[in-house]
């Protein structure tokens, strides 16, 4: 799925990213008639921006209007587009640059701590930017957030 995003939602769209979605972050400087004359190229645009919402729609632009919490952002994606809630190191793409990430051998990475080294066995490397990940911390942060947003996922599906 593509996303264009309003700049207000950079930390969705890293999430987005995350989660294997080519997210474009739009720039914080464009006003928003320049966002409107966009070509959105089947994009779903996301924001929080009631107003900017209401002339989108008005274009029959497919937009969402997202919460400001993260975990009600992504249960709500989900919920309504069907977003997966899971990383998968396969289609993950670069939190930063948005470009897709392929697997690379820690045989090959002489730049990183040798704890690091040692205790991962799974780097993917930013096909474009050249930043590299592995699953740590940070990793299990992010399943416990995505655990939460499918548990909102499961009472918004059930109503008020």
């Amino acid at each position: 799925m593509k996303f264009i995003v309003d700049a207000m939602l950079g930390k969705l769209a890293k999430w987005l990213r995350i989660l294997g979605h080519d997210s474009e972050l739009i720039s914080p400087d464009l006003m928003d008639e320049e966002i409107l004359s966009m070509d959105f190229n089947g994009r779903v645009f996301l924001t929080r921006d009631k107003e900017l919402a209401k002339r989108v729609s008005k274009r029959r632009i497919n937009y969402l209007l997202v919460p400001e919490r993260q975990e009600e952002a992504l249960a709500l994606l989900s919920l309504k587009l069907g977003l997966r809630l899971r990383i998968d190191p396969r289609t993950t793409r670069c939190p930063f640059c948005n470009s897709p990430m392929s697997p690379v051998s820690k045989i090959i990475l002489n730049n990183l701590p040798r704890e690091v080294i040692k205790s991962n066995n799974i780097f993917l490397r930013c096909n474009k930017c050249g930043n590299v990940y592995w699953f740590a911390t940070h990793y299990w942060q992010m399943l416990r957030m995505l655990l939460k947003a499918r548990s909102i996922k499961v009472k918004m599906s059930l109503g008020p």
